[in-house]
Order: structure tokens, then C-alpha cells, then sequence
């Protein structure tokens, strides 16, 4: 790359290479430490709202006081929550220093890298005035050996410079490009070996939780149950039996008893004395209304006799 710009003495091409070379891992490189913040950030919050769940079903199991096994069962689990909390803190300590922190880093090492560029370029350009101040010299003074020599010593000096810069930022950019090789390849690696390890854990613990919870007995805890209640139902029909009464609470209930039942019998003799007054009225009433009847019956009878007498057999009124 040096024998390049010495030889055509120019680097305008190559300084824009690195440049835009510089550009692109900057932003890559800004990107994946941004998605491994947010990762890491996100492991932050399921350790915590695992930390939540650990303290609920502990409470739980703390207050369960029927199903035992259950009570055990969900103890065991609040365990393996916590054991496995404790290694997500961990993973997140991991992330944060062995890739996060890493990639941070490449930043500021960007940021470095294009002020060095940015010497390629003013190298190069102070380079470019001075062999046209040479031209110029030339020019003006072509028998002024003094000042043409004056001359191209700054135009020999400047290329010197412009050598050295890049050759400087050519190693620079060979060490940045090395340097960044072995960390993306090292972040890769620590994140697959946390990861890892931290399933690893994860199926080492549940699977020790698997088993405990599958020892809750259900028919047992059911039988607790059962027990239970009956329990509280014999309590429930216990405060439902009649309180007993007393003797002298006995007597006096009985004298009220005699004395409802003295009223109830001057009511009942009332009852009878009206219904057979009713009865009599009844009968009279329906007396007097037959008589009215028969009444009307014969007066009518006697109004249709002569019509009767008026259509009788000529034979019968001839004999008369």
C-alpha cells in the first residue's frame, strides 16, 4: 500500500479507502453494541420480573396451609426461580463488561481514526501548493538557481511528510483492523459460552424443579381438603342446634301458651255464635223468596185460564 503511493504519489484513492472503511465499522460496529445493550437490558428485566415470580409463589407456599405437598411443591419451585435469577444477574455482569463494554469502546476508536485520516488529506494537499509554488518559481525566476532549489526542497520535504503520514496511518490501519478481527471474534465466542453455560444451569435446575413438582400428590392434598371442610361443617352444624330452654323460661312460656290459647277459644266461641246468625238470616231470606214465587206462580195460572176455556171443542160446547 506504501509502494503504491510512493510510486504514483498519490493516495487520495487509498486515504478514501480507509476512510470510508472506518465509516462503515463505525456504524456496524455502533449498531451491535446498541442490539447488545437492549439484550442485555432485556435479560435485566426477566431476571427481575423473575425475582417477582420466585417472591410470589414463596408467598403463596408461605400461606397454603391445607395441601401440603402442594405447599412443598411450590417451595421447591420459588427455589429454583431464585437459584436461577441469581445466575441471570450473572449473565447480565457478563454482557455488560465482556461485550457491551468492548464494543463501546470501538467509538472512540472511529473517532480517532478519521482525525489521522483527515492528515492523509492536508498532507496530501500541502504536497499539491507546493510543487505548484514550484511551477510558479519556475516560471517567474528560471535562472534564479537559489530560489528553485529553495523550492523544491519544500516540495521534497512536503512529499516526506505526505510518506510518513501515510505510512503511519497505514499502520495504524492495519493494527485497527487486526484489533477489531480478534474482538468481534472474542465477543461471538463469550456470548455462545455465556449463553451456554447459562441453558446449561437452566435445564440443570429445572430439571432437579421437574421432579419435585411432580411429586405433589394430588389425592393426598385432596384428602387434606376433604378433611378440612368436614371439619368446618360439623363446626357449622354444632352452631346451628337449638339452645335449650330452661325451667323457669319453660314455665313462663307455657303460662303465654294457656293464655293465647283462652283468647283463641273466646274468638272461636264468637266465630260459631255470628256463622249461625248468618245461617238463620239465610234461611228466612231464602223462605220468603219461595213464598214470593208461589205467589207469582198461581196468579199467573189464573190469567191463562180463560184462554184456555175460550179454545175448547165445539162438540163440548154444543152438549152444554
Amino acid at each position: 500500500m506504501l509502494n503504491s503511493f510512493q510510486i504514483r504519489k498519490d493516495c487520495e484513492e487509498e486515504a478514501k479507502f480507509l476512510q470510508d472503511h472506518i465509516q462503515y465499522n463505525e456504524k456496524h460496529l455502533g449498531k451491535l453494541c446498541e442490539v447488545f445493550s437492549q439484550y442485555s437490558k432485556k435479560v435485566a428485566r426477566v431476571r427481575d420480573v423473575g425475582d417477582e415470580m420466585a417472591k410470589a409463589v414463596n408467598n403463596y407456599s408461605a400461606n397454603e396451609s391445607v395441601n401440603k405437598s402442594l405447599a412443598l411443591g411450590l417451595q421447591n419451585f420459588s427455589n429454583s426461580l431464585s437459584s436461577l435469577s441469581d445466575y441471570s444477574d450473572l449473565l447480565v455482569q457478563n454482557l455488560d463488561s465482556k461485550i457491551v463494554g468492548i464494543l463501546c469502546k470501538y467509538e472512540e476508536i472511529c473517532k480517532r481514526s478519521r482525525e489521522e485520516i483527515k492528515h492523509v488529506f492536508e498532507a496530501r494537499e500541502k504536497e499539491i501548493q507546493r510543487k505548484k509554488q514550484l511551477s510558479k518559481i519556475k516560471d517567474r525566476y528560471p535562472r534564479n538557481r537559489q530560489v528553485i532549489a529553495q523550492a523544491e526542497a519544500d516540495v521534497l520535504k512536503a512529499t516526506n511528510e505526505l510518506s510518513k503520514t501515510v505510512y503511519s496511518i497505514e499502520e495504524k490501519a492495519t493494527a485497527f483492523e487486526r484489533q477489531k478481527l480478534h474482538d468481534l471474534k472474542l465477543i461471538l465466542l463469550d456470548f455462545i459460552t455465556l449463553q451456554m453455560g447459562y441453558h446449561a444451569k437452566a435445564i440443570e435446575i429445572f430439571s432437579n424443579c421437574y421432579k419435585q413438582v411432580e411429586n405433589i400428590n394430588e389425592e393426598s392434598d385432596l384428602k387434606d381438603f376433604q378433611n378440612a371442610r368436614g371439619e368446618m361443617d360439623l363446626e357449622f352444624k354444632k352452631s346451628l342446634k337449638k339452645p335449650e330452654i330452661s325451667l323457669e323460661k319453660k314455665g313462663i312460656f307455657n303460662q303465654s301458651t294457656a293464655s293465647f290459647g283462652s283468647v283463641r277459644s273466646i274468638f272461636s266461641d264468637s266465630k260459631k255464635s255470628l256463622k249461625k246468625y248468618l245461617n238463620e238470616t239465610n234461611t228466612e231470606s231464602s223462605s220468603t223468596s219461595n213464598e214470593e214465587s208461589d205467589t207469582d206462580e198461581s196468579s199467573h195460572d189464573a190469567e191463562n185460564m180463560p184462554a184456555v176455556t175460550n179454545h175448547q171443542d165445539p162438540s163440548i160446547s154444543a152438549k152444554k
